[in-house]
């Protein structure tokens, strides 16, 4: 999986960072991929503003190496070639391992896919998005065809 992700990327990476124009929209997809790991680090800790602590620490580490795979400015002569962004992309990866670690984040995925390999607990939770997705259509529905305010 993480082979296909890298292959996906690097043809990301490639087609985003051809030309200097469009260097600076790879570094604007690199910031927002920091971004969201970040966010996601936050969502994995208890309290979710405390900045000290090691899966937070671990995460900015591994958001500056995304970056910095997708700033076309520190590849070799500032021009973008596939080995340097496959060396950018082998670090975070490998920092990434590490901040899963951190963050304990191996342990809820084996928990998760233990949930959703139990039949009875899946078909619960297929019928709660689609009993959520079917309120939220009908509030819409309401809302924007009937000009009804529903709260």
């Amino acid at each position: 999986m993480m082979i296909k992700a890298v292959v996906a990327l690097t043809f990301v990476g490639a087609v985003v960072a051809q030309t200097a124009s469009q260097s600076s929209l790879a570094a604007a997809v690199g910031s927002a991929l920091g971004e969201v790991n970040k966010g996601f680090c936050l969502a994995f800790q208890d309290d979710q503003t405390d900045t000290t602590t090691t899966c937070f620490q671990s995460c900015t580490v591994t958001s500056s190496k995304i970056q910095s795979a997708f700033d076309v400015t520190q590849y070799t002569g500032a021009q973008f070639n596939s080995g340097d962004l496959m060396t950018y992309l082998q670090n975070a990866g490998i920092q990434l391992m590490s901040q899963f670690k951190d963050c304990r984040t191996t342990e809820f995925l084996f928990s998760l896919d233990n949930r959703f390999s139990d039949n009875a607990f899946l078909s619960g939770t297929i019928a709660n998005v689609a009993t959520q997705a079917g309120t939220l259509g009908g509030y819409y529905a309401l809302w924007q065809y009937q000009g009804l305010t529903v709260f």
